[in-house]
């Protein structure tokens, strides 16, 4: 499946280049959500690179999940939470939802350009290679926990239990240290 060519449902233009939103600016504190989105965007971008978006993909849906963070500010308590469950869910809706539209791409005449490259390098590092062996809950227990997330964060964002993240993240550990080759703790 060519990634490269996945659409997301609605997926609004960017803030600073597209229409301005239909909610009153006076509810969003311009400050905070400024130094959210320059924090979260690298962040959400490396989770969802880690759950085996492409960099494309993950810019897509980095954004969608931002400005629906910017639509909903008022009510978001809790911001680095809410961008993964977003992030997350839409990510899988992406990939079901675009399965069979994808037929006909060649991709001849394409030249790479530099989100290819970045997306070349990644998946070249054997960290990266070795997560995209992961089982996908695991990539994605894995990834939140490489982002800091406490297990009972990250069981709200997928919706799991808290010893389901723990077993899910104790397996990802032992399997990463085997596809590593590593003997040391993680």
């Amino acid at each position: 499946m060519d990634d490269a060519t996945m659409s997301f449902p609605e997926i609004p233009p960017d803030p600073g280049k597209g229409s301005p939103p239909t909610q009153d600016l006076a509810d969003v504190s311009t400050v905070d959500y400024g130094l959210i989105y320059q924090t979260e965007k690298p962040a959400l971008m490396r989770y969802l690179l880690h759950c085996e978006a492409n960099y494309q993909i993950a810019e897509d849906v980095a954004q969608y999940a931002l400005e629906e963070l910017y639509r909903k500010w008022s009510t978001v308590t809790n911001p680095r939470a809410w961008l993964r469950k977003v992030a997350t869910r839409t990510l899988a809706r992406s990939r079901v939802s675009n399965e069979c539209s994808l037929e006909g791409h060649d991709g001849v005449g394409i030249v790479p350009d530099v989100a290819e490259l970045v997306e070349y390098t990644f998946e070249n590092n054997a960290i990266f290679v070795a997560l995209r062996q992961l089982p996908p809950r695991e990539q994605q227990v894995f990834a939140l926990h490489f982002d800091r997330f406490e297990t009972s964060e990250i069981a709200e964002i997928l919706q799991m239990r808290p010893a389901a993240v723990r077993q899910n993240l104790a397996r990802a550990r032992s399997r990463l240290k085997q596809l590593l080759g590593l003997k040391g703790a993680m």
